[in-house]
């Protein structure tokens, strides 16, 4: 067990170390779980322009940014939006979003050709077709780790 600087890793969510584990695991036809605790694709978007800090109107926290159906969702008041493409504050068009969500991992490791199956979105038929070996992997969040019926402790 070691550690590993992810700042040196060019952005991306799994240092290169571990993306060798996990072809190795895909190529001796084992299964992978990653335990990413972060919904969306980033956890928040910001205006590099301005500072402007994408919050929810109602909770004052930041909204997580779901890219696939381009919305940005409070966590807390489930209050939902659609993803702006200009800042609110100064109509700046350079707005960034920061960290990393489990949308993020996925496009990532579909970026470097790893093999992630789509088919299910449930958290129970995921964690089914895991169990029975229908998929290779799955990245997931808290909500899904605690529904394995696995004590965390």
């Amino acid at each position: 067990m070691g550690s590993i600087n992810l700042k040196k890793e060019n952005n991306n969510l799994l240092s290169e170390a571990l993306f060798k584990k996990l072809m190795i695991n895909l190529a001796d036809k084992k299964q992978s779980l990653i335990f990413l605790n972060r919904r969306g694709y980033s956890p928040s978007l910001l205006c590099k322009d301005c500072g402007f800090f994408f919050r929810c109107p109602n909770c004052d926290v930041g909204m997580t940014w779901h890219k696939r159906d381009g919305s940005v969702k409070c966590k807390y008041c489930e209050f939902e939006d659609r993803a702006p493409d200009t800042c609110p504050d100064c109509g700046g068009i350079n707005i960034k979003d920061i960290g990393h969500g489990t949308e993020k991992l996925e496009e990532q490791l579909k970026d470097k050709e790893a093999v992630i199956d789509e088919t299910t979105q449930r958290i129970e038929d995921l964690l089914s077709a895991v169990r029975t070996e229908l998929a290779d992997g799955c990245s997931c969040t808290e909500e899904m780790s605690a529904c394995s019926g696995e004590d965390s402790e």
